[in-house]
C-alpha cells in the first residue's frame, strides 16, 4: 500500500510539474521547496526506487533545482542529520525532513 502512494504522489507531481521550470508559476515558491525535500527524503528512504527513470521531468526539475546554493547548503546537513537518524525511529526521521524544508526557506535568499 505504502509504495503504491508513493507512486501515485509521483505521477501526480510529475503531472503537474509538466515541463515547467517550476511546480506553481514563473519563480521558484514554497511547492517546489517541499517537493525536493519530498524526493530527497525519499531518495534517503527508498534508494532502490528509480524514479528518475520513470519521471524524467521530475529528474531535470530535481537536478536544476539542487544545484541552487541554498539547496546544496540545505542538504548537506540535513542529510547528514536525516542518515544519523535513518537507524532511529520513523518519526526522528521525519524530524530531519522537515527540518530540511525549513532549511530551505530560510536560505531562499542566498540563490
Amino acid at each position: 500500500m505504502h509504495n503504491t502512494a508513493v507512486s501515485h504522489a509521483l505521477e501526480y507531481a510529475s503531472g503537474l510539474l509538466g515541463e515547467g521550470a517550476w511546480c506553481e508559476g514563473e519563480s521558484i515558491t514554497l511547492a517546489d521547496l517541499a517537493l525536493v525535500s519530498a524526493l530527497t527524503y525519499l531518495d534517503l528512504r527508498q534508494s532502490e526506487r528509480d524514479w528518475r527513470g520513470t519521471h524524467a521531468n521530475l529528474a531535470a526539475w530535481f537536478a536544476r533545482i539542487s544545484a541552487r546554493p541554498s539547496v546544496i547548503a540545505s542538504n548537506t546537513r540535513s542529510v547528514r542529520e536525516m542518515l544519523i537518524y535513518s537507524s532511529s525511529p520513523q518519526k526522528r526521521g521525519s524530524s530531519a525532513f522537515i527540518s530540511l524544508g525549513s532549511r530551505l526557506m530560510k536560505q531562499l535568499s542566498i540563490d
